[in-house]
């Protein structure tokens, strides 16, 4: 009935008041009512429709309500957890310690939340994010208690990829460097304890750069994951194979007794490692490694120890030609410090003025004039003297120092051979080493065409010398910068040659004008038969292709007469001159017929 604009709801009930007959009338105030209700279905609904599980037990902890998103979630209907204990749902993964603090922090706190691993209906255990909390009356019993959850088993299953991720290289899904890092550590402690013995192998794969250069990197990653596999299956499950970085592989491997089967699994990696690769059914590549090796606790107790050692030995199996392995020795190490000391003071060497050029003088052997000179590079360390080209250079070359060393050479050489035409002296061809790394510098062409525009000089006096075994790795960029370079005018010979393919049938496609022979065939002239053979078949086959050819480190006048009866166009060496400095080599060219 209304009362004015408000709705109410009327109960009569029959009394007696004051002995006489009456009707009692409760009044109820339907506006609260229906906000009451209205307040009631709301939570009925968000109950009904939460994503996340709602289980509700009593003060003994006996399931009293659940909601959908708890059937969902476990897989148990509402009627086959009503009145029991929610043990039910624990998949044994936790342990008594840790439901303990679970229920003291619920105690005290009257709320609690973390990870909790349970098991669902058909068995699988799974992670969920739990909240309890405690409902109180007035005089702090326990009424209920109430829990939240949700499944984050997918949140989990991402968590463990992110890490996977972190800890694992994603082209071969072995350990990287962090985690071979946490692996050779835990190997030492455990070898520490049992007194055995743990070895590291540092594993390069061999002109891994120039599978590359050739075929690109999408073989060279498919390289990468063949030797991956051949490494795993090499060594033992305990055992640990995992990539640096690049062609870079470490191996741990652990609970040795007997250090001498470790040069036997070297030698069955190398054997693996060696089986000819087949990609993608259109490239067979016959690859090999080079290994070093550390022990502990022989080479070292501690992690960074045995890393820096291992890399010493490995330094050395490169040294000693590739494709064999090598233990760490006393020895490696120094030698891997004054390397690294070498390395420290080149970065220095061109600032401090302790580089200069060397000019070792070129003659037409048939009436012995002057034609030319080769630029040569020389250290002179202040503590250490003269460091020969053949330690500095390679350092230069794996360092990537060699860009900046091999700009300077080629500017100071064409500054040079430009001041001394100023001064009215003879133009002559100089010839510039290039190594393979400069060769592929984006730049190179502008940076020549730079330094010849401001000194002056015709590109015809420029000739470039490079390896044998570089050019017949051939690429489609070799070709075209050969072309560019051959399009200005400039030469480009061939040094050492003999010492690598020696396939003349691919000179003609680098459009080279000069050969080098190698000196280790001149030196043994004229009384090796043999040495006699290959010189005199290179002469001919060379001007046969309409190329001239040099020979170099010639140090005997027999030497010098052979070489002129075989038609050898040029000559350097000793026996000539040795390299010169600038100012006497400026007096040789001074006297020299034109």
């Amino acid at each position: 009935m209304a009362i004015g604009s408000a709705r109410v709801f009327v109960t009569a009930l029959a009394v007696d008041y004051r002995q006489q007959p009456a009707l009692l009338l409760l009044l109820r105030n339907l506006h609260g009512y229906q906000q009451f209700n209205d307040q009631q279905l709301l939570g009925q609904h968000v109950l009904k429709n939460l994503t996340e599980g709602v289980m509700i037990t009593n003060a003994e902890n006996h399931i009293i309500a659940v909601n959908p998103a708890f059937t969902n979630i476990t897989g148990y209907g509402a009627e086959e957890v009503m009145g029991k204990n929610p043990r039910m749902l624990k998949s044994g993964s936790l342990d008594l310690t840790f439901y303990k603090r679970m229920w003291g922090t619920l105690k005290t706190e009257g709320q609690w939340q973390g990870e909790v691993w349970n098991r669902r209906k058909n068995g699988e255990v799974y992670p969920e994010w739990l909240f309890l909390s405690l409902v109180r009356d007035e005089q702090g019993t326990i009424l209920f208690h109430v829990g939240i959850f949700s499944d984050i088993s997918v949140h989990e299953e991402a968590r463990r990829h992110i890490e996977h991720l972190a800890h694992h290289d994603p082209l071969t899904d072995t350990p990287n460097r962090t985690l071979l890092r946490y692996r050779l550590n835990d190997a030492l402690s455990q070898a520490g304890r049992s007194s055995r013995k743990v070895a590291l192998l540092f594993i390069d794969i061999d002109r891994f750069k120039s599978i590359n250069d050739s075929f690109g990197h999408h073989v060279g990653d498919e390289v990468i994951k063949i030797v991956s596999r051949r490494l795993s299956a090499s060594v033992r499950q305990s055992d640990t194979v995992g990539r640096q970085g690049g062609d870079e592989f470490v191996l741990v491997l652990t609970d040795l007794t007997d250090p001498a089967i470790i040069g036997q699994i070297a030698d069955k990696i190398m054997r693996g490692i060696n089986e000819p690769c087949h990609i993608d059914g259109s490239h067979e590549l016959h690859i090999s490694c080079s290994i070093g090796i550390a022990l502990y606790p022989d080479d070292g107790c501690d992690d960074a120890t045995l890393i820096k050692n291992a890399d010493a030995a490995l330094y050395k199996a490169k040294a000693e030609g590739r494709n064999n392995y090598q233990f760490y020795t006393a020895a490696l190490s120094r030698a891997s410090s004054e390397r690294m000391a070498l390395e420290n003071a080149l970065h220095y060497a061109i600032d401090r003025g302790e580089l200069r050029l060397v000019y070792q003088p070129q003659y037409r052997l048939i009436d012995g004039r002057l034609a030319g000179c080769e630029v040569l590079a020389r250290w002179r360390h202040p503590e250490l003297g003269e460091i020969s080209p053949g330690v500095f250079i390679p350092i230069a070359e794996e360092t990537g120092q060699i860009h900046t060393i091999g700009d300077w050479i080629l500017r100071q050489a064409c500054e040079q051979v430009s001041q001394w035409q100023r001064a009215g002296l003879p133009g002559i061809t100089f010839a510039v080493n290039l190594s393979a790394i400069q060769f592929r510098k984006p730049t190179l062409i502008a940076d020549i065409d730079a330094v010849l525009q401001q000194t002056g000089l015709a590109a015809s006096q420029l000739e470039l010398e490079l390896t044998e075994g570089f050019l017949m790795r051939e690429t489609q960029h070799t070709l075209e910068t050969l072309y560019l370079l051959k399009a200005r005018g400039i030469e480009l010979s061939i040094d050492d040659f003999g010492t690598g393919y020696s396939n003349l049938a691919y000179l003609n496609r680098f459009s080279v004008d000069k050969l080098k022979i190698d000196q280790s065939f001149i030196r043994g002239l004229p009384g090796n038969s043999n040495d006699l053979a290959i010189v005199r078949a290179i002469i001919q086959m060379a001007h046969g292709l309409g190329l001239l050819v040099i020979a170099e480190g010639i140090e005997t006048e027999a030497q010098r007469d052979v070489l002129v009866d075989l038609q050898c166009d040029m000559g350097q060496g000793y026996w000539f001159s040795k390299p010169l400095e600038a100012e006497r080599f400026e007096q040789l060219l001074a006297t020299s017929q034109p």
